[in-house]
């Protein structure tokens, strides 16, 4: 069931330049299982646009739940996961 639609881009450059000021950005946007696969990547662009892509998909879904981040919701409520085939999936 959709219960609204929501939108979000970001920059990786933001993400990337956060990422260097902020110890615990990871700790503040991944989940354990996320943060198991960011640590898993060798390749620091990589990393990055996985967390921005984390990012991304956990703004767009609270915007489509209607709550945004913040007093309700937080992003390590959000468990973005990827089934067989890839396909990114909101637990």
């Amino acid at each position: 069931m959709i219960h609204g639609i929501g939108v979000d881009l970001i920059e990786i450059s933001r993400i990337k330049n956060l990422y260097k000021r902020q110890s615990r950005l990871v700790d503040r946007i991944l989940t354990i299982n996320e943060q198991h696969k960011f640590n898993q990547f060798n390749n620091e662009q990589r990393k990055m646009e996985f967390l921005a892509g984390r990012f991304a998909t956990k703004e767009a879904f609270s915007k489509a739940l209607g709550s945004g981040l913040g007093k309700t919701v937080s992003f390590t409520d959000i468990d973005c996961v990827n089934d067989e085939d890839g396909k990114p999936c909101i637990h």
